[in-house]
Order: C-alpha cells, then structure tokens, then sequence
C-alpha cells in the first residue's frame, strides 16, 4: 500500500543525500509503524547524529524503544529530550509512561503530574496517572483522572473500560458495568467488556444475565481461555457441570 511506497521513497532519499536528518526521521517513523522497531531505531540514532538538538527526535528514539520492551533506553531518550524542551508536557507524559511500566509509581505520577501542569488538556496523562493511581490503590484519585481524561478524549473505549476497573475494584459494580457499556458504545467490537460486564454480574449474583455476557465475549473471541475459565466456573458454581466440563 500506500505506506510501503513511501518507505521506498524515503529509502531512496536517504541513499541519495544520507545527510538528510528530515528523511531519516520520517523512514524511522514508518519502520516503526510498520514495526520495524530496529531498523527504525538505526535512522533515528543516525538523525540525532546529525541533529543532536531535535528533542522530538529523542522522543520518538524513547518510544520505539519502549516498544521493544527497553525501559532502560526509552527512559534515557525522554530524559534527554526533557533536557531540551524542559516546558514540553508530552515530554513528560513519555517520561511518566516509561515509568510506570518499569513499576516505578513515585516517579511516574511525579513526570505525569508535571506535565499535567504545563499541559492541563493532555488526556493521555490524565489516564495514565489514573493507571498509575489504580496501581498504588489511590482509588478516588484514580477515579478523577480517568473521568478528566474521558471529558477531554470521550472516543477512547480502553478508558471506560479502565475506569470500569477502578469502580469494580472499589465494589462498585453497578457503576464498573455503566463504564465497561461505555467501552462497548464507543467500539462494539471487543470481547473484554463483556467478559468484565460478565464477572461483575457474577458478583452482584445476576448469574443468567453473566451467562449471557460470557456468551457475547466468546462470540466475538472464541478461543479466549480466560473467558471459557469464568463461564465453566460458573456453570459449576450453578451445579450444571455438564455445561461445565463442555467449556
């Protein structure tokens, strides 16, 4: 498609002037969508070889390392870039993401907070910090924050569904059920929402109403183990045992 003639154009542009730092950038961000992350990877170290100043560079260099599961490098590549552009919530954002996938909370919430300051309408970091709140069980602030995060970025279907998470983990399962149909409005098409809208009900003792959500989850997802785990479960809680060893 589109996306692979433009990796030959920039190929080529690359190969006929390497000193380029623009064309580099742009063929390391396509690899990287096309996921390509170590080659993606060479083009960007070589563009900050010849643009040691380009911070969105060193963002883009940390988030394809964070892609590949090196924590260690992305950190180094958003720290450098906050170096840079110290004023640059996003840079921060990327910072406190890095963070809190390295399950380092103190640090995350500190990088996520400061980039909320300098940019209080960035959504993704007020649900990270949600994330991030959820983690270390600061449940009510967790709450606010993926509320903020969903008035300012309502199409996000993983944010009700998170959101949902943090009501279910305060007990409050009716609300956690609102959240996970929110989920489903914004993308009809996953199976995880049913699948929570199934457990939840499970707990709230509405057995025939999880049935069916567990059905709808395996309809779209048919092979999914977890969702098969909670319906057998539940069929033997119920004592149809047949139903359950089918499952």
């Amino acid at each position: 498609g589109r996306m692979d003639e433009a990796l030959v154009e920039l190929k080529r542009a690359v190969e006929l002037d390497p000193r380029l730092p623009g064309a580099r950038k742009l063929l390391g961000t396509v690899l990287k969508d096309k996921g390509y992350l170590d080659d993606a990877i060479i083009q960007f170290k070589n563009a900050i070889t010849l643009e040691p100043k380009d911070a969105e560079l060193r963002v883009l260099l940390g988030y394809t390392y964070l892609e590949k599961g090196n924590r260690e490098e992305a950190i180094k590549e958003f720290s450098r870039a906050i170096k840079l552009k110290p004023k640059e919530g996003r840079f921060q954002m990327a910072l406190g993401q890095a963070f809190l996938q390295e399950g380092e909370y103190e640090k995350a919430v500190h990088h996520l907070e400061k980039a909320i300051k300098l940019e209080p309408t960035l959504a993704e970091a007020h649900m990270l910090l949600g994330e991030v709140c959820l983690a270390i069980r600061k449940l009510n602030d967790s709450t606010e924050e993926l509320k903020e995060a969903i008035r300012l970025d309502p199409f996000r279907a993983s944010w009700y569904t998170l959101l949902g998470s943090v009501y279910f983990t305060k007990g409050l399962y009716g609300e956690a059920v609102k959240e996970y149909m929110e989920s489903l409005r914004v993308d009809p098409g996953q199976a995880e929402p049913h699948l929570l809208i199934g457990r939840a009900y499970t707990t709230m003792g509405l057995f025939d109403e999880a049935i069916g959500e567990y059905q709808k989850a395996l309809e779209l997802d048919p092979n999914s183990p977890e969702v098969h785990m909670h319906l057998a479960a539940l069929y033997r809680r119920l004592g149809r045992i047949v139903e359950a060893d089918a499952e």
